[in-house]
């Protein structure tokens, strides 16, 4: 059947063929910007946009361009025939031509030879200063970790910085609530997405998978072909380029750990330790032996506030043989505007009956894992319910011991006073209506929910633990005994009015968080930056409110 088609051979070469057609439809290719500068009509078939946009992604959003879009065949054929009748382009064709592609006008070529010959310069562009670059990875589990993350890279000056973050892009696209993590930065910050397999050679391969195993190597010389193995690993997916510094901030993966480990010298790497590491090493995870290992080969080990650095200092640098200025710290960094802005949407609608003028509601934050102790929480309210059987407590987040801690509830006759409310894309609006948050934890860095509970002016309650009391120190919040008996004294205690409540300046702890980054993150000729972090007084060891 001759449907009057010709199917143009691959012989011809695109510009070429370009340069011939009256009308050009495409869907999501960048030859619409080849073909702009010719004047001719373009229509744009997108039947499968959301599709495209969930499994690949978009650098420029078609809707965005304002050609004509067709999503049927029929819309397309209207198009098609409106666009030949009318010949005429204007002020669009005009707009997209100075906007993607100004310099197509046919002169490129007597533009070159005129400056490589006749010394004709009147068309060289500015060079632009060069940027610090900062690499990042993160996985973007929806964490405090990743909050932290996010906060950084959007107080991060995109006119000063060039900023790139890599992502495990299976791992990521798989899981939705990663996935709205990660919509979440900043669009200036550009991604880059590992796929594929690192390559090893038959003694790399070995060697490798001894220290996923073993967690440790023999000597000296095995470490250099395990650091080798991911030096090349870090060329297949970065190439030749040499970045300011290299940052592996979630600080949990041992394969990511080793791959920015393996950064080329010219760049500061750092890492990233979010809590007492050889308390999550001797509690939860016994893989964390292997992190240590590449420890040595960062410039800078950033714990998340000073106490928790000096317990990795202490713990960490003898074993590993480190000097006491390797261990540095930055605070976790906050968005209060942002954050503010979430807690004044509306409150989901099954936790409207969880609020009251007539009772007390508390409420935590946080992974259902054994470090947060929601059991705890939990026996501690069942005997604080003798003193003030109304009050309620909101429990947000989700993970592995869910389903024991709902048992728990049930067992103790809890369901309507305890409320396992799940992981909330928005926790805020709950956060900001509860009387008080209250901390469970039996070990934390320094803790990004209390720093979002004291943005919002929220009584607190948490277990003297070293990351809370960081924060807490000072009359921010109120510390009471780890224990069950501990935290029935201090909800108790927020009866009576006596939970002590410091105001907390938001602005001028985010900059002195910021200057702590720049500080640990950038290499040490930055002397303004080392000022600014470590000459002034810490925002939460000296109230001023």
């Amino acid at each position: 059947m001759d449907l009057g088609v010709t199917i143009a051979p691959d012989s011809i070469e695109t510009n070429e063929l370009l340069a011939v057609v009256d009308v050009l439809i495409t869907d999501y290719s960048s030859i619409v910007f080849d073909f702009l500068p010719t004047g001719k009509p373009v229509a744009m078939y997108t039947y499968d946009l959301e599709e495209y946009r969930n499994e690949r992604g978009l650098y420029v959003d078609p809707s965005s361009m304002g050609l004509p879009t067709a999503k049927t065949i029929d819309e397309l054929i209207a198009i098609i025939s409106q666009e030949i009748s009318s010949r005429h382009q204007g002020a669009l064709h005009t707009r997209l031509v100075e906007e993607y592609c100004p310099y197509e006008d046919g002169q490129a070529s007597k533009r070159a030879v005129d400056f490589f010959f006749f010394n004709d310069d009147s068309h060289q562009l500015p060079c632009r200063s060069v940027k610090k670059s900062l690499l990042f990875h993160h996985s973007f589990i929806p964490n405090g970790i990743t909050s932290s993350l996010l906060n950084l890279l959007k107080s991060i000056d995109p006119d000063e910085y060039d900023v790139t973050v890599v992502v495990p892009v299976d791992e990521t696209a798989a899981n939705s609530g990663r996935l709205e993590k990660f919509r979440e930065m900043p669009a200036s910050v550009r991604v880059i997405g590992r796929v594929g397999r690192q390559l090893f050679t038959p003694e790399e391969k070995w060697i490798v998978d001894r220290m996923n195993r073993h967690r440790a190597l023999t000597n000296e010389a095995q470490m250099n072909v395990y650091r080798r193995a991911f030096r090349r690993e870090f060329v297949r997916i970065f190439g030749a380029h040499e970045f300011t510094s290299s940052i592996e901030f979630e600080g949990y993966s041992t394969f990511w750990t080793a791959l920015l480990a393996a950064a080329p010298k010219s760049s500061r790497k750092v890492a990233f330790l979010h809590n007492d590491m050889r308390s999550e090493w001797l509690g939860r995870f016994p893989h964390l032996e292997a992190i240590f290992r590449t420890y040595p080969s960062f410039d800078a080990l950033v714990s998340v506030s000073e106490v928790i650095s000096e317990e990795n200092r202490d713990h960490l640098g003898s074993l590993l043989s480190l000097p006491d200025e390797r261990f540095r710290h930055a605070v976790n960094q906050i968005d209060p505007k942002a954050t503010l802005e979430l807690a004044g949407e509306d409150l989901d609608p099954d936790l409207l009956d969880w609020f009251s003028p007539d009772f007390k509601t508390f409420i935590t934050m946080g992974r259902m894992s054994p470090e947060k102790d929601h059991e705890k929480l939990i026996r501690a309210f069942h005997e604080f319910l003798n003193y003030s059987p109304t009050s309620r407590l909101l429990i947000l987040g989700d993970g592995p011991l869910r389903p024991a801690l709902s048992r728990l509830i049930a067992d103790l006759d809890l369901t309507g006073h305890i409320f396992l409310a799940g992981l909330r894309s928005n926790p805020f609006p709950a956060l900001s209506r509860a009387d008080c948050f209250v901390l469970s934890s039996n070990h934390e860095g320094q803790p990004m929910v209390l720093l979002e509970a004291l943005t919002l002016g929220k009584p607190i309650i948490s277990t003297e633990i070293i990351g809370a009391k960081y924060v807490l120190q000072d009359g921010y919040g109120l510390l009471v005994e780890n224990s069950v008996s501990g935290l029935v004294s201090g909800l108790h205690r927020f009866l009576t009015g006596s939970i002590p409540q410091r105001s907390f300046h938001t602005s001028v702890y985010q900059q002195e968080a910021h200057a702590q980054f720049l500080a640990s993150a950038l290499p040490s000729g930055d002397e303004r930056s080392l000022s600014a972090a470590y000459s002034a007084p810490s925002t939460l060891a000296t109230p001023t409110g």
